[in-house]
């Protein structure tokens, strides 16, 4: 005698039954702890409640359900895609913002301390021109390499290296002259 598989019900009967209440308990906790995870601080009563509800809308409006998953299973699914949607989301409407706003605008200098900071550097890359190694240093630090992980990166140094060239090229920019 075969066994009758057990009729497959629907997401909306699953979500109708009582079994969503006794691991609704579990969905909030989860969703806490996920939007928690995902953003860096704890979400407030609002945000759980909105994530909650996306989650069962995404269930209704046809996302698949696996039934040999188990209907906490399945929502914890849908929930994490809910929150982690929202937080790419939240990310490019910052980044959007900040491409559309204009450019800041320059900091008032006067023109003669811009003049005076170009010769004064002008004067330091002189002031190198004895020492390959200051020199190599300061052409990667004009190429834009700031860090001494970028710098070391690019001159194919250790980073100890180049700290202690950095020291020497700082020291002689402060004197004006040989270290």
């Amino acid at each position: 005698m075969a066994i009758d598989p057990p009729p497959e019900r629907s997401i909306g009967d699953a979500l109708r039954s009582s079994e969503l209440l006794e691991i609704l308990p579990e969905l909030v906790t989860y969703t806490e702890r996920q939007i928690r995870y995902l953003r860096g601080r704890r979400p407030t009563a609002d945000e759980v409640h909105d994530a909650l509800q996306d989650a069962v809308t995404a269930a209704l409006a046809g996302r698949v359900w696996r039934e040999k998953l188990g209907l906490r299973q399945h929502l914890c699914g849908v929930l994490w895609s809910v929150i982690s949607h929202h937080g790419r989301s939240a990310k490019r409407k910052r980044t959007a913002a900040l491409e559309d706003a204009p450019d800041p605008a320059a900091p008032s200098v006067h023109p003669e301390e811009v003049i005076h900071a170009g010769r004064r550097l002008q004067a330091v890359w002189e002031d190198v021109s004895d020492d390959p190694e200051l020199r190599a240093l300061y052409a990667v630090w004009e190429d834009g390499d700031e860090t001494c992980e970028e710098q070391a990166r690019a001159l194919g140094w250790d980073l100890r290296r180049v700290m202690v060239a950095r020291r020497r090229l700082q020291r002689r920019a402060k004197r004006g002259g040989p270290v």
